[in-house]
This record gives structure tokens, sequence and C-alpha cells, in this order.
């Protein structure tokens, strides 16, 4: 999972390429806003080193692995999609 907060936004900031960059890395779903689900071979270090180009001093981001162990309330095409990428 990738949660992103943009800082501060330069004028001139591309914003678009931060996403683009994630959705680029495999298989992805956008359910909540600024999270992503990415089923992809990348470890998180080397998303972030894809990602960092991209990032501002300002920024935040979280890059996690998801376990097979999930709860939550989303609608039923969510969980489809997870039940099918998230991996045990």
């Amino acid at each position: 999972m990738i949660t992103l907060k943009l800082g501060f936004l330069p004028l001139n900031r591309d914003f678009g390429a931060v996403t683009r960059t994630i959705q680029s890395l495999g298989n992805w779903w956008h359910f909540i806003d600024r999270s992503w689900l990415v089923d992809t071979h990348l470890n998180a270090d080397e998303i972030m080193e894809r990602l960092k180009p991209n990032l501002y001093a300002s920024d935040r981001l979280l890059i996690v692995r998801v376990a097979p162990d999930f709860s939550g309330y989303l609608p039923e095409e969510a969980w489809t999609w997870i039940r099918e990428h998230v991996h045990h």
C-alpha cells in the first residue's frame, strides 16, 4: 500500500507525475483518497527510488506490504480486487 500526502505545491509542480509513477509500478487500485494498493514485484525501497524524483521535502509517503489479514468498509468490487491481488 502506498499512502501519500503532498505538501507544498509550487505553481509549476506536476503532481500527476506521482500518480502516473504509482500506476506504472504494477496492477493497482485506488479505493481511498491518497492511498493506492499496488500488486508489484518491487520491494518498498525500489518503489521509493522510483517515486523519489517526484517528491518534495514537504511531502509525506508511506509504503507498506499488505498482509492477507484485512478488514474494512469497502464496496464488493474493492474486496474482489484485494482477494485477487493480496498474496499469502
